[in-house]
């Protein structure tokens, strides 16, 4: 069963904790954007449709051409991912349990920031214990890799169009994923050009404003747990080194989904022997899988400049 994450968090026990925790969690964009497949043991193994058998027309007393499509075994491992945050019992006496909720609240929200990195960033060849992410997932030489500028340009829009066409939307719902300084480009554009007329404004479900370009909702990233801009221009593009991505996910149960055993957890382990401290620890079996090929694709080589027509 899939669940969205506003969904998965009436699901469960309902204690104020774990609730304040799926609050936070829902907070994040591309989280709240991405559905939750529950899966059982440590992971899952599916089969990914690589290409289509063949069809036609016969005439009669003549045979069809036989064919079988391709179909490429996959499999996704769940990480344990969390942490623990320590509160000093005598501080809590004196300054009660709202410094508890404070500094839960702060490992929640740090925990949040390091997963919505994980899922653009993440790279298990460098970290064996994080799962990988979507520049991962559309390494070099990809179909679903489409180059913005040979040597790295502002935002072309003809090139998000064919990003947005790289995708199969009929197995999720698409989002684009862009830094900010990329989202305020195209409001700019909007402002001054008609190229870019087919930008609209709504709310998103707290109440924020949500910016779609052809109907496709666009999630902004910003930093992640330790202050650092996760899709920075950093990226190297022909002659250029400071370059972005925008991506296009088709998040869905068809597409491409987070997968759990159990959702967000949290457990007050209470007072531990080595030390007077209230010992919580969030954590949380998550991973990713990209059930179709076309579920995902990346816009590479594009700089801080004006979108370009």
């Amino acid at each position: 069963m899939a669940l969205t994450t506003i969904e998965a968090g009436k699901l469960g026990r309902q204690d104020s904790l774990k609730q304040g925790i799926v609050e936070i969690f829902r907070e994040g964009k591309l989280y709240a954007a991405m559905p939750q497949l529950s899966v059982s043991g440590t992971g899952i193994h599916y089969n990914q449709e690589q290409t289509l058998p063949g069809i036609g027309f016969r005439g009669v007393n003549e045979a069809y051409s036989e064919s079988t499509g391709i179909i490429n075994p996959q499999s996704e491992a769940l990480k344990i991912f969390g942490g623990d945050v320590d509160i000093d019992l005598a501080l809590e006496a004196m300054q009660g349990p709202e410094i508890r909720t404070a500094q839960v609240a702060m490992k929640v929200k740090a925990a949040r920031l390091k997963l919505e990195k994980t899922l653009i960033k993440g790279d298990s060849t460098s970290n064996v214990n994080e799962f990988d992410g979507l520049q991962a997932r559309i390494p070099s030489g990809s179909s679903q890799l489409i180059t913005n500028a040979a040597n790295g340009g502002g935002l072309s829009l003809a090139a998000l169009d064919e990003l947005i066409d790289a995708v199969d939307e009929t197995v999720g719902s698409p989002v684009l994923i862009m830094n900010r300084a990329l989202r305020r480009r195209l409001s700019a554009a909007a402002r001054v050009a008609a190229a870019v007329g087919n930008l609209s404004y709504s709310q998103d479900a707290l109440g924020r404003q949500q910016m779609s370009y052809n109907g496709i909702p666009i999630i902004d990233i910003d930093h992640d747990e330790a202050g650092t801009e996760i899709l920075a221009f950093n990226e190297t593009q022909g002659s250029s080194s400071a370059c972005s991505s925008v991506y296009c996910v088709a998040a869905g149960v068809n597409g491409a989904t987070l997968i759990t055993n159990g959702g967000i957890g949290v457990r007050d382990l209470g007072e531990i022997p080595t030390k007077p401290v209230r010992r919580i620890r969030v954590e949380a079996y998550l991973g990713m899988a990209v059930f179709h090929p076309r579920a995902i694709a990346r816009l590479a080589g594009i700089t801080n400049a004006a979108v370009a027509a």
